[in-house]
């Protein structure tokens, strides 16, 4: 009988745990405008009415495919670009962002539009690309000011600003305010970004938050 009763509970432990997964609560949300974008090397820079972000291109993130992208030929002719929401997990301090690049296919070869589609991107349907941005942080550019001055997004892009928490299904919830708090609390960390070293991919799109 001891050993049904320890099978069962070890039986009702796996399934509890089997069946726990993590889901983003969203905390707060604020309407968010990027009014600079730009590459530094293999890095991505978003500077907002909100926040300074910044996000690393490794070989194998999508980041680093959009950054390829925006280094590319290609980078004429995409139509617009759509930001559709940057977001802070508050117990990680870390920033993911989502984005669509549309393209301009009338001015694509079938060589080139096969060459640009035929790429192994993750999100990818016909017209535009879809990527999500992830590990990024928020940053304090020291010399912000300055590469505003430079490099500012000739129409800014407007997005959603998102803090949130992962949840077990099963966990004891932790209290919203003390992780909140914490999470807010962490200082950006203080960056100086060479204005020698910037490229604007998307300076001379007008329709930069259209679709």
């Amino acid at each position: 009988m001891k050993n049904i009763r320890s099978l069962l509970e070890l039986l009702i432990t796996f399934v509890l745990f089997g069946c726990t997964s993590l889901q983003d609560k969203e905390l707060s949300s604020q309407k968010e405008v990027i009014h600079s974008f730009f590459i530094a090397e293999d890095n991505i820079y978003a500077i907002g009415q909100l926040n300074s972000y910044h996000f690393a291109g490794s070989k194998y993130s999508e980041t680093g495919d959009l950054i390829r992208i925006l280094r590319s030929p290609y980078v004429k002719n995409i139509s617009s670009v759509k930001i559709h929401s940057i977001a802070k997990d508050v117990e990680k301090n870390k920033v993911k962002a989502t984005l669509t690049l549309y393209f301009n296919d009338k001015e694509l070869t079938q060589k080139q539009s096969n060459e640009l589609y035929g790429q192994n991107y993750y999100n990818m349907q016909e017209h535009n690309i879809f990527f999500r941005m992830e590990d990024g942080e928020i940053v304090d550019i020291k010399n912000k000011n300055e590469i505003l001055k430079k490099a500012k997004l000739i129409k800014p892009l407007e997005t959603k600003y998102l803090e949130y928490r992962q949840e077990k299904r099963f966990s004891a919830e932790a209290t919203e305010d003390n992780i909140t708090v914490a999470g807010r609390a962490s200082a950006a960390m203080i960056i100086f970004v060479p204005l020698a070293i910037i490229s604007l991919p998307f300076y001379a799109i007008q329709s930069l938050s259209g679709k």
